[in-house]
């Protein structure tokens, strides 16, 4: 559970990232 909940993590901050790459 806890790997999962960590890459779930991951794949929203990396979402963040991309979006905000996209929009600067």
């Amino acid at each position: 559970y806890a790997e999962e909940s960590i890459n779930l993590a991951c794949k929203w901050a990396y979402k963040d990232v991309s979006e905000g790459v996209t929009l600067a």
